[in-house]
């Protein structure tokens, strides 16, 4: 399923860096098709969480 989910996201939405910030809402996300890696990694979690998965995040930052 996450498969699946990924390569839909890769066929279908666009990186776009201006169309989305921090706080934009998944649903706003889902209706441009558009945004940045985090964006895209909530559209995966949104679907995976409603799975028998446990679904977690890793952020790391670079200074």
């Amino acid at each position: 399923m996450i498969s699946a989910v990924c390569s839909s996201i890769f066929s279908s939405y666009r990186f776009d860096p201006t169309a989305t910030v921090v706080t934009t809402p998944l649903v706003v996300v889902l209706a441009l098709r558009a945004g940045v890696c985090q964006d895209f990694a909530h559209v995966v979690i949104g679907p995976a969480s409603t799975q028998t998965l446990s679904v977690s995040v890793d952020v790391a930052r670079f200074s």
